[in-house]
């Protein structure tokens, strides 16, 4: 449930904009290079912290499985420059008479909803969210559309691409600005 003095958004009037609005996916073109994984966190060097409370602010943290830092060298590859949409899945759903759906949906009879923290949204506002699902079902679906799912040093590079999705500043979704996804 959203915190107490958040009204439930206007789901018409923000699917008819977002309808409205709806960017075009296009496939981007990723050029190769190399990316940092991973990073220097032993530890060994955590008793260095032991009497000085102040110092692990600039001591970086990592899990063991993001040791120690490396270097990957990434090929160039294509990639859709928009995230899987509801829609995108509701469309393969139907073409493919598939009828389980993501765990993130209510299944109905006729069109499913999807969850958010207000309670089930329609389809006709939650097409333009981008799916939350599975792994396999993610994977089934690129598949699908005749690809498959970038890798993580992929995805780094993609991120760090000049062509790649970046926050989008005070348009961003991030910290809790609104309590249900954006396209």
């Amino acid at each position: 449930m959203p915190p107490p003095g958040f009204p439930q958004p206007s789901w018409d009037a923000l699917g008819k904009q977002w309808s409205e609005t709806k960017e075009e996916n296009i496939v981007l073109d990723i050029e190769g290079g190399s990316v940092t994984l991973g990073h220097n966190d032993r530890e060994s060097e955590d008793r260095a912290f032991e009497d000085d409370s102040t110092a692990w602010r600039k001591h970086e943290f990592g899990w063991d499985n993001e040791n120690p830092e490396h270097k990957v060298r990434v090929k160039g590859y294509q990639v859709d420059s928009l995230p899987i949409s509801n829609g995108d899945y509701w469309t393969y759903m139907q073409q493919n008479a598939i009828s389980a759906v993501p765990g993130s949906w209510l299944a109905s009879e006729d069109v499913p909803m999807v969850k958010s923290l207000y309670g089930p949204v329609s389809m006709d506002v939650a097409q333009h969210w981008p799916l939350m699902a599975s792994g396999e079902e993610l994977i089934r679906y690129a598949q699908w559309k005749g690809g498959r799912l970038p890798t993580e040093p992929e995805l780094r590079l993609l991120w760090e691409s000049e062509t790649g999705p970046r926050p989008a500043g005070l348009s961003a979704n991030v910290g809790a600005r609104r309590w249900h996804p954006i396209p």
